[in-house]
């Protein structure tokens, strides 16, 4: 399983390469985007992601278990995370689409 997040607003930094970033260019890409790799679980209303690559890489070789509600449209997963000293809940929302084939 491969997953990548990025936040609707992302912009272009306007560089060749990723290398040519600034430690402050680095940050606002960073903090817009997430991926990560590895095996996953399916139990009961849980499923168990087994981290074996994450841009957080504090993650790596972990597991994040989170909350799964479903239907024919939706997917969605729920945790509640503390940031920033609060406990917040997370929910993350999977729409299906209809793929158009080429």
């Amino acid at each position: 399983m491969s997953v990548s997040l990025a936040a609707k607003d992302r912009k272009p930094v306007g560089k060749n390469s990723s290398f040519d970033l600034s430690a402050e260019e680095l940050r606002q890409l960073y903090e817009k985007f997430a991926s990560y790799c590895g095996r996953y679980e399916l139990i009961d209303n849980k499923v168990y992601h087994h981290i074996k690559m994450m841009s957080f890489v504090d993650w790596e070789n972990k597991t994040q278990v989170r909350e799964v509600a479903y239907d024919s449209e939706y997917l969605t997963l729920t945790h509640d995370i503390e940031f920033q000293g609060h406990v917040v809940d997370s929910t993350l929302v999977w729409e299906k689409t209809n793929p158009t084939r080429v």
